[in-house]
């Protein structure tokens, strides 16, 4: 073993095992190991900055700001809305949902898609009276299955297809890998509409469930010169509230004993209520009534609004309390409540200690979501009762753009870089984004991973590991064409389980590549196999950003994602490897 292949080994591992801890931010994680392989000579300070000018890398810059730019003008909002509308029974909601998801997500990043749909699937279940975590895990598992549709479907596919324009100078159409990725669809997809319910989990009780997707615990006070003082809780009708209940009275730091319909209210008196969100707005339009910490939040009061937000693995408030994290000065925002796995917290939200996938109730300024809505701190924000977007007038031209750049490429006009670059600009020239919003819907953060990991993965396959790896896989399966592309796929499946999707792809591209120049045959096989081996993420919540995004609205737990991932990332690997020698021969 040479010292090149010893240092990329450890480098490896080191990467591996930095980013399933979740301690340290995967950008940072990947350029460490990019400056260890520079500094040991493993590469040149031109193959580990290479992946910067890689074209995979530039598309995916620029189909973030015309994927924003068609959620700022609210064209996708209103298409899906259209679209979705009115389902009568389970089977058809997820039908719709899967067929509609997909075919939006092979042209758009799915984050959006999916942000916008979890509030719809939120009103269907309220509507058909079962329960939102039937449908939120197939609306990420459809958002997946969508992006192996095209070359721009997923960061994944691009940034494969960069490798093979760099590496081996093999060009993929945008629609080249379009009939295994709907071979793929068609058999996930049926499996999701007729049998994936019934291994989904249901958490909540029919009645709880449809007037509550989600319980949280709001805490109000009884203000200063409220007309509520002297009245009686029948009299103030807040024993009849439409979506929640009084769970408790507190009165000069002492909980009542007795709580009944003609107990009077007194100014400070501080009501614990229970119900979901709409529970939050209703109390809000009550007179008298203000937030537990209203005095406290520098935001006038007529430009406030609840918002509903999921932590990231990446947000600074995990591990931390809601009251040491200091969260009501970095973000001038009250914690109202935190829901976890689906289950309203009932510990004083202050003292609760975030976690990931925590769903947290907010009291905000009313430019809370915009400034926050494309942070990597929230996986999801959501306004309750949600804004009209300011540039709806706008849609039109947004999606004319998105449509112009897919036309120029297929038909042989453009290349893919110059489509989606031009399109990005023309989203801003236009006036369907504002410069400022195309900067922040670029995450640059992902884009670092991915550059640093294609300078990791030159260093396997410089360094003779990737050959090393070959030949020992080759050996477990006899050499054989059909057993070392399963297993391959496999192995790839394995790691985007535990690390980033993109992250994946990159490691193992140079093991396919090696693969079959042992093999004697052509790469591209091989590398498609490692793209849709790697997009194959249902197995985890952590594998893909959809994924931990359904996690706290659909409270899941890690088991359900193996129950209902299995049977998909079978399927999918089913149709893919059946596909792949079709479409692409060896």
């Amino acid at each position: 073993m040479t010292f090149a292949m010893l240092v990329t080994i450890l480098t490896c591992m080191g990467v591996i095992a930095a980013l399933l801890s979740n301690r340290f931010r995967p950008e940072w994680v990947i350029l460490s190991s990019v400056v260890v392989l520079l500094v040991c000579h493993v590469i040149t300070p031109a193959q580990g900055f290479a992946g910067f000018s890689n074209p995979g890398v530039i598309i995916i810059a620029a189909l973030y700001v015309v994927a924003a730019g068609i959620e700022e003008t609210g064209a996708l909002r209103f298409a899906l809305e259209f679209l979705l509308s009115r389902p009568k029974r389970l089977s058809s909601a997820m039908f719709r949902l899967v067929s509609i998801t997909a075919g939006l997500s092979a042209f758009l990043n799915n984050t959006p898609i999916v942000a916008i749909l979890i509030g719809q699937v939120q009103v269907w279940a309220k509507k058909l009276g079962f329960p939102a975590s039937k449908l939120l895990l197939p609306l990420s598992y459809a958002a997946i299955l969508g992006g192996m549709l095209t070359l721009i479907g997923t960061s994944t596919n691009l940034v494969v297809s960069g490798l093979l324009v760099s590496m081996f100078h093999i060009h993929l159409g945008i629609f080249s890998i379009f009939p295994i990725g709907f071979v793929v669809l068609v058999l996930c997809g049926t499996w999701l509409v007729f049998f994936g319910s019934h291994l989904l989990p249901s958490h909540q009780v029919l009645v709880d469930m449809t007037e509550n997707p989600k319980e949280y615990s709001v805490l109000m006070r009884v203000s200063l010169g409220s007309p509520l003082v002297g009245q009686s809780l029948a009299s103030a009708h807040l024993r009849e509230l439409a979506h929640g209940y009084l769970a408790e009275i507190e009165r000069n730091s002492v909980m009542l004993d007795s709580v009944s319909a003609e107990t009077l209210l007194k100014v400070g008196d501080r009501l614990m209520f229970v119900g979901g969100v709409d529970c939050a707005r209703e109390l809000k339009a009550i007179e008298g009534l203000e937030t537990d910490a209203h005095s406290e939040l520098d935001v006038k009061h007529h430009a406030r609004e609840f918002v509903e937000v999921v932590l990231s693995a990446q947000s600074p408030l995990v591990g931390h309390s809601v009251k040491t994290s200091g969260f009501r000065r970095r973000y001038q925002a009250v914690v109202l409540a935190v829901s976890r796995d689906g289950v309203r917290l009932s510990q004083k939200a202050g003292d609760i200690v975030l976690q990931a996938g925590d769903t947290l109730l907010l009291e905000s300024g009313a430019n809370f979501a915009k400034k926050y809505r494309h942070s990597r701190e929230f996986l999801l924000v959501s306004v309750l009762g949600d804004v009209n977007p300011s540039r709806k007038h706008k849609a039109p031209v947004a999606l004319g753009i998105l449509l112009g750049m897919v036309i120029l490429h297929v038909a042989g006009l453009l290349d893919m870089v110059t489509a989606s670059v031009t399109a990005a600009l023309l989203m801003v020239v236009l006036g369907c984004l504002r410069p400022d919003r195309a900067k922040k819907s670029i995450h640059f953060d992902v884009l670092l991973v991915i550059a640093g990991a294609m300078s990791l993965g030159q260093a396997v396959l410089s360094s003779g590991l990737a050959s090393v790896i070959s030949h020992g896989l080759l050996e477990l399966c006899g050499h054989s064409l059909v057993l070392s592309m399963v297993l391959l796929y496999c192995v790839t499946v394995l790691f985007s389980s535990v690390i980033t999707h993109s992250a994946t792809a990159v490691l193992m591209f140079p093991i396919a590549a090696s693969m079959s120049h042992l093999l004697g045959v052509s790469v591209v096989p091989f590398a498609v196999t490692v793209m849709f081996a790697a997009s194959a993420s249902f197995l985890t919540p952590i594998g893909y950003q959809t994924n931990m995004m359904v996690c706290g609205p659909g409270g899941y737990r890690f088991g359900d994602y193996v129950k209902a991932g299995l049977p998909v990332t079978f399927l999918a690997g089913l149709g893919a490897l059946c596909t792949i020698p079709f479409v692409f021969p060896f």
